[in-house]
């Protein structure tokens, strides 16, 4: 084999690669149940990222329990079910992945030095030039990958999808 084509080879290699990375996030986006959760936004601006709403989800605040006892920064799993409306809730913090029970969602999240349970959904880039929009409601609808991880599939203003 001459040179361009062992280039022109590990060219495609890397191209499937990461065309099968992305396949693999859209599927994991497309095809997973989704779940609403209540938030409120924190309105902040930095020159450097543009604007960007820093969310607030009702599922950050954990129950109180034995959770308690655990270290800021350590990884728990959450179990979480839809409450009398539609929102999640968090029903338990526990220190290693249990079974989903029917109906709940378990993902996982990290334990904040303020008590708050952190899932990496938390910053929303809003798209250049629309700036911030204005809303009474906030929601997000998230979704859980085979790993456990929460991802913020899009947010609801006002029960209408942004952007």
């Amino acid at each position: 084999m001459n040179r361009g084509t062992v280039f022109g080879l590990l060219v495609a290699v890397q191209a499937l690669v990461l065309a099968g990375i992305a396949g693999m996030h859209f599927w994991q986006r497309a095809t997973a149940e989704t779940w609403l959760v209540a938030g409120a936004p924190v309105d902040p601006r930095d020159p450097l990222r543009g604007d960007y709403m820093i969310l607030r989800f009702s599922i950050h605040t954990p129950p109180p329990g034995e959770w308690t006892e655990l270290r800021p920064g350590r990884e728990v799993w959450v179990r979480m079910r839809p409450d009398e409306g539609r929102f999640l809730d968090v029903v338990e913090v526990l220190e290693q992945r249990a079974e989903k029970r029917a109906g709940e969602l378990m993902v996982r999240a990290r334990l904040s030095s303020g008590g708050r349970l952190v899932y990496g959904v938390e910053n929303y880039f809003v798209p250049e030039g629309m700036g911030t929009p204005r809303f009474e409601t906030l929601a997000g609808e998230v979704y859980a990958t085979p790993d456990g991880s929460l991802r913020l599939r899009r947010l609801l203003l006002d029960g209408d999808p942004y952007p």
